[in-house]
């Protein structure tokens, strides 16, 4: 092993502390945040859009963004081919969740897959709701 003197060692930790978030960026640049009002805006325009609700289907039952299809965020590795041709087809793709969490984790297995056009609603539904915006049962 390597023995570094003092400076060196937090000069490489700072480093190291960099290229790690230089690389997660890298991951995560690729899904922007779409505010809450733009969707609206892109719903009332007929805008190309396939709107995920990672959630349950209780919870989804329970009320979800207007238009929004259910694929619950622990089958989203077997409907790839369906959210990839959405895109192909110039469909956006919005991903949300109640908190933030389970979209996350499908954002990120649908970029590794290749798909590029990757929004993630502002808020999910916990702030979709807490607005007062319309939705579907």
């Amino acid at each position: 092993m390597i023995k570094l003197r003092p400076s060196h060692q937090v000069f490489y930790q700072i480093a190291s502390f960099l290229l790690l978030s230089v690389l997660s960026l890298g991951l995560s640049a690729n899904v922007t945040t779409i505010p809450q009002q733009a969707l609206l805006d892109k719903i009332a325009s007929d805008t190309p859009l396939l709107i995920l609700d990672v959630r349950t289907p209780e919870e989804y039952v329970e009320g979800h963004v207007p238009n929004a299809i259910n694929i619950p965020h622990d089958e989203i590795k077997q409907q790839v081919s369906l959210i990839a041709q959405a895109e192909s087809e110039g469909k956006e793709i919005v991903v949300y969740c109640r908190s933030g969490r389970r979209a996350g984790y499908v954002e990120s297995v649908l970029h590794s897959s290749g798909i590029r056009s990757l929004h993630h609603l502002e808020g999910d539904m916990n702030a979709w709701t807490k607005s007062n915006h319309p939705t579907e049962r």
